[in-house]
């Protein structure tokens, strides 16, 4: 029983101790408020009560203002807050302030004289202004859906911030931020980290097959982003940019989407390098839904997503694959050099069956029908009336032979 009551309290002391760890390896992924708050004349008010309150999730917080009148409250997570000050002799003063992700919102309060039970209410709210040194950069979740975004990719909405460069069309290590390398950007989701540290791109978001995004970041799930250019010690890891995401979280009210949205050919124009005359052909099919809600009233809340793509493509251009026979020949190579049965199996054979093959013209002839130029070790041809034959030694006055024409066309499907 000792032995056991001693295990109980090691393991209780192992969870204790992983939850005091765990959240300060994560960055900083609240906000807060502060500011000045006083009377008519301009002068301080001091210990006055500064109450700040979620109008989502009804979460509190609460201050008192030094002798200077100065208050601050810290650590707010993303929400809007209805922030009410009062003091003896004066009306309380309302306002609603918008808390950002890394941002301090400034917002001061000028009090009137009369009772505490009157309330002054404050239209305009608190506006979002950078006071640091950081460079902190705000895309809020209103331009997030309603900014037409092909692919649905939030790093497009990166062009938004002054100092950014993406390339055009997106995929792989394309932003640069304020002249820094693209794989010094840092990336974070609710101050998580989520770097590739291979590559050197993010990590969830990364370009896959044809430039898509293989896992995305459901611009639905998103709150807000920031992008701050000259980053505090407190992130490490990289000297670039922060980008920092902060995902949505559920409210006191049960809230759910749905979206759909498609991409065909008859509404493309004709990509110019394309001589055929016709528009790319593509599909593409993005969907998915988002609910959200308490799990416990003004305590604990849920979100979730499903977001799917179906995208099908062809590529502008005529792609050379080997035929069976030339798939064959490598196998005999192959396993000549490896010293096993030309039966098989190989160490390749579960990726060969991806790609596409053919049974018309060998790769050599489709080089010189292309091409109009011979491998090494081939002998050019001439043609004339009599068929092919072989061009003398010394002349250079030669013309392919023509070839009926043949198009190879590959097409992925890409379910992502």
């Amino acid at each position: 029983m000792n032995r056991m009551r001693a295990l109980y309290h090691f393991l209780a002391f192992a969870v204790a101790l992983f939850l005091l760890v765990v959240p300060s390896a994560a960055q900083k992924t609240t906000g807060d408020v502060e500011g000045t708050v006083t009377d008519a004349s301009g002068g301080a008010v001091p210990r006055a009560d500064v109450r700040a309150e979620c109008t989502t999730t009804k979460l509190t917080r609460t201050a008192t203002t030094s002798d200077a009148g100065n208050y601050r409250l810290a650590e707010l997570p993303v929400c809007v807050y209805k922030v009410s000050v009062s003091a003896q002799g004066f009306k309380t003063s309302v306002r609603e302030v918008q808390v950002s992700i890394g941002l301090v919102t400034p917002s001061d309060f000028t009090l009137q004289l009369g009772q505490r039970s009157e309330t002054v209410t404050v239209e305009a709210a608190a506006p979002l202004i950078e006071y640091t040194d950081k460079l902190n950069n705000y895309v809020d979740a209103e331009r997030i859906l309603n900014l037409p975004l092909n692919g649905r990719d939030f790093q497009s909405l990166l062009g938004l911030v002054p100092g950014v460069q993406r390339q055009p069309g997106g995929g792989f290590l394309t932003v640069n931020i304020t002249g820094a390398r693209r794989t010094s950007n840092n990336y974070l989701i609710d101050g998580m980290y989520n770097n590739d540290r291979y590559y050197g791109d993010l990590l969830v978001g990364q370009t896959g097959v044809i430039g898509a995004p293989a896992t995305s970041v459901g611009n639905d799930a998103i709150q807000e982003f920031t992008v701050q250019q000259l980053p505090s010690a407190e992130y490490g890891v990289k000297g670039g940019a922060v980008i920092n995401v902060a995902l949505k979280s559920g409210t006191n009210d049960f809230h759910g989407t749905a979206f759909y949205f498609g991409h065909w050919a008859d509404t493309d124009a004709r990509n110019f390098f394309d001589t055929s005359g016709n528009p790319t052909p593509i599909t593409n099919h993005q969907f998915g839904a988002t609910i959200g809600g308490p799990l416990v009233k003004e305590r604990t809340f849920f979100f979730g997503i499903f977001e799917g793509q179906r995208n099908e493509t062809i590529p502008p251009y005529p792609v050379a694959v080997p035929t069976v026979d030339e798939v064959a020949a490598g196998k005999t190579i192959a396993a000549a050099a490896l010293g096993i049965s030309p039966a098989g199996p190989f160490p390749g054979d579960a990726l060969l069956k991806f790609f596409p093959t053919t049974s018309s013209l060998s790769m050599v002839e489709r080089v010189r029908r292309d091409t109009g130029r011979h491998l090494p070790g081939q002998r050019p041809m001439r043609c004339d009336l009599h068929g092919p034959r072989p061009v003398p030694a010394g002349d250079a006055g030669w013309s392919p032979c023509p070839v009926p024409e043949v198009g190879w066309i590959f097409t992925p499907r890409t379910p992502v």
